[in-house]
């Protein structure tokens, strides 16, 4: 929508395919938080929606790299699988910190509990 605007209900929902009444909806909830504003012409982005979306951007990018660091579970620096290695500790000053590995979701999810219960 902000490189877009102003932007109106109908042209919103053709560019979506989302229906007319749940575009409706959600500039309503949009403009009730603050994030966008009306105007004759269309919906307007305000500074805060600006600001949001900067830091979902950076927050999305945050998740890709965990998203990839969770792929590369299971396998050294090297390259080759930690076949018996199923978590590490890592340091951090006020917390607990751990890596957990596996070659499934499942097994990784069991180690990184495994690793929790033994703190």
């Amino acid at each position: 929508m902000i490189d877009s605007e102003p932007i109106g209900i109908l042209k919103l929902s053709l560019e979506t395919g989302i229906p007319d009444h749940l575009v409706r909806y959600s500039l309503r909830v949009l403009e009730q938080q603050g994030l966008i504003a009306p105007s004759t012409q269309g919906a307007v982005a305000t500074k805060s929606a600006k600001e949001a979306y900067s830091e979902f951007r950076t927050e999305l990018e945050k998740i890709m790299e965990m998203t990839e660091d969770i792929k590369r579970l299971g396998f050294g620096d090297d390259g080759n699988e930690k076949s018996d290695l199923k978590y590490e500790y890592l340091y951090h000053i006020a917390d607990a910190k751990f890596r957990a590995f596996g070659h499934t979701m499942e097994e990784v999810f069991e180690n990184a509990a495994l690793a929790m219960f033994i703190l």
